[in-house]
């Protein structure tokens, strides 16, 4: 049965359930030796590589999100320091972490922090530090890892 005003969750629901009917799909596939061999790869991919990269992500961006709420403590231009939602830079850490997942998404324009906070230079030298270690060396060490994890996948598969 429907629930009245529920649009949202069932598309939600939905959407999930596709992807996991696709998922069942290739599943049924995996005995057909060359489709099971990509379903497998693809497996140890997204169980493998993609976790370890997540937690490694992850260990960093608490770090540099630490960082960088430290470096707005104290900082002359308080009621500035206002981002999306209400919450504060000085006093939440987790508005720091979100605007790292932000700058690792693509967004980098930081210009009015730069300006907030009690030592700018430090503050770009973090956020440029972040880009280089978010953006291209952890897409370079997945990209390595999911390498490695087709070639021995496939070597395998050859034996």
């Amino acid at each position: 049965f429907r629930i009245a005003g529920s649009d949202r969750m069932e598309m939600a629901m939905l959407a999930v359930g596709n992807v996991l009917i696709f998922c069942n799909f290739l599943q049924t596939l995996a005995p057909i030796k060359p489709i099971g061999v990509l379903v497998i790869l693809i497996w140890r991919i997204a169980v493998h590589d993609v976790l370890i990269c997540l937690a490694l992500y992850m260990t960093l961006l608490c770090a540099f999100s630490g960082a960088q709420f430290v470096m707005y403590q104290r900082s002359d231009f308080v009621y500035s320091l206002e981002a999306s939602g209400g919450m504060r830079l000085d006093t939440w850490p987790t508005t720091a972490m979100l605007r790292n997942i932000y700058v690792s998404m693509g967004e980098v324009n930081i210009t009015d922090l730069l300006l907030m906070s009690n030592t700018p230079w430090l503050v770009l030298l973090l956020h440029i530090t972040w880009i280089v270690v978010a953006n291209v060396l952890m897409m370079n060490l997945l990209i390595a890892m999911m390498s490695s994890t087709i070639d021995d996948g496939l070597q395998y598969a050859h034996e």
